[in-house]
């Protein structure tokens, strides 16, 4: 990693403060249970993107570093939120009068009176007031009040909006984490080309491509002439942008295609090899190795055709016994 990594995770403490005062606005102000959990999605896609430009402009290459980041952005945010929530709670309490906890007065108080007042109650409130008042009141579902939602399931929610961000975030800072990194280059290799669909026609080609212990033993897989199956082994290339003809870094992933009970197609994904280094010479050879194949089909479907073309049914005759 960068040194710039540390001064970029503090720019990015900032933003995520100035985003959670924002988003407890949005909490605050729309009471649509719907609409506030769009917010948290929300919040943690901003989260997770923040966390990724730490990683991508830092040169973090360590997992475990990336997650920290992440980790620090997410406690810090919902902290602010609650924090900023306090505050907020806070305004409204310097306003009250005596009347509004019930405490009877029999003459109109002066100024000074009531900021005495306010500034004891306000002494009197801490953070731990404000989270039980919070506790006890919770929300309430549905048109009209609605049924009340209070006690253990504020902390649910609470807890569900904790997960909420971390998975929408992680999705985001885990798929930048994992990128390949070109250390020569000093670049993420993150330009991906799919070079070549493989159909895979037995069971033996996946394990032939899971055993494999170089670039090499991949390129030289048997190129089948259809692509009539259901399963592919996708040959991913990433390189660095601009520098295609260094080094790169090669993917392969299985995509085995199903249709559901609705008719509607689906890919199961699988993957068989992670980034394995391949040089601008390998790469070359898997390009021409999916030509060959693209040829190799065309040419079993002009067969196919010509059989078809002089069966007897297709020229007027009566087929042999």
């Amino acid at each position: 990693f960068s040194p710039m990594a540390f001064v970029l995770l503090l720019a990015a403490v900032a933003v995520a403060i100035v985003a959670a005062f924002v988003y407890q606005l949005g909490l605050q102000w729309i009471p649509f249970i719907y609409i506030n959990f769009l917010l948290t999605v929300g919040m943690g896609f901003l989260l997770g993107k923040l966390a990724a430009i730490i990683v991508k402009t830092g040169h973090v290459r360590n997992l475990a570093l990336a997650l920290f980041c992440f980790a620090c952005l997410v406690v810090v945010a919902l902290l602010a939120k609650y924090g900023f929530q306090y505050l907020a709670d806070r305004y409204q309490v310097a306003k009250l009068h005596p009347t509004d906890i019930g405490v009877e007065v029999d003459r109109q108080l002066t100024e000074d009176e009531l900021n005495d007042f306010r500034k004891m109650i306000l002494d009197d409130f801490s953070f731990s007031d404000h989270i039980q008042a919070r506790v006890e009141q919770g929300w309430r579902l549905g048109r009209g009040g609605g049924a009340p939602l209070s006690g253990i399931f504020v902390y649910l929610v609470w807890l569900v909006e904790l997960g909420v961000v971390i998975y929408f975030g992680g999705i985001i800072i885990l798929e930048a984490a994992k990128q390949p990194y070109h250390e020569k280059l000093a670049r993420w290799a993150d330009a991906s080309e799919v070079e070549m669909r493989l159909p895979v026609t037995n069971a033996e080609m996946v394990t032939k491509i899971k055993a494999a212990k170089s670039v090499q033993e991949l390129l030289e897989l048997p190129i089948p002439d259809t692509d009539q199956s259901e399963r592919f082994a996708v040959y991913q290339v990433n390189s660095v942008p601009g520098f295609e003809n260094e080094d790169a870094f090669l993917s392969v992933e299985l995509h085995v295609y199903s249709t559901n009970a609705k008719g509607e197609l689906e890919v199961k994904k699988e993957p068989l090899v992670n980034w394995a280094k391949i040089t601008s010479d390998q790469r070359a050879r898997l390009h021409e190795n999916a030509e060959l194949m693209q040829e190799a089909i065309a040419e079993y479907r002009a067969s196919l055709e010509n059989i078809e073309e002089k069966s007897p049914e297709n020229q007027g005759g009566q087929p042999q016994a």
